[in-house]
C-alpha cells in the first residue's frame, strides 16, 4: 500500500493478514510470515517507522515481534494484555532499530497465557 497524507507519503508493508492464533509460549513454533525486505531502500528519506498489529490476549500477555533472521536479532517486540477484539498495538518509532540492509524478516507471535490472537500486522513507514 502506498498512500499520501497532506503532502507526505506512507508505505504500509503487510506482514500478516489472516486470523492466526497460538498457544505457544515461545516464538520458535509461531512463524506467521517471512519476507525479504531491502530496508536500506525503504529507510531512504523516511521520517518514522512503526510496527502495528491487531494483537489480542485471551489471558496473560500476547507478544509479537519482527525478527531479522539474516542477523538473528529481534528488531522490535510489542505486547498487550488486552482481550478486546479491536486491540491495536503500535510501537514507538523504530527507524533506528531497522537494519540498513537487505534482510529476511519474520513476524511471529507467542503468549504467556492460554492463547494469543493476531488478525493483521504491518510495518508502516512515513516519509
Amino acid at each position: 500500500y502506498l498512500g499520501s497524507l497532506s503532502g507526505s507519503r506512507v508505505e504500509v508493508i503487510t506482514l500478516h493478514g489472516q486470523n492466526t492464533y497460538t498457544t505457544s509460549s515461545t516464538y520458535s513454533g509461531t512463524l506467521i510470515c517471512r519476507q525479504r525486505l531491502n530496508l536500506n531502500l525503504l529507510k531512504q528519506g523516511a521520517k518514522t517507522a512503526y510496527l502495528v498489529a491487531n494483537l489480542i490476549a485471551a489471558s496473560g500477555t500476547a507478544y509479537a515481534r519482527l525478527y531479522d533472521t539474516t542477523n538473528s536479532t529481534t528488531i522490535i517486540e510489542i505486547s498487550t494484555t488486552s482481550t478486546a477484539l479491536t486491540s491495536i498495538v503500535k510501537t514507538a518509532d523504530l527507524m533506528s532499530a531497522l537494519p540498513a540492509a537487505d534482510v529476511e524478516t519474520r513476524f511471529e507471535i507467542k503468549t504467556s497465557g492460554s492463547r494469543a490472537d493476531c488478525t493483521w500486522a504491518a510495518l508502516t513507514i512515513e516519509y
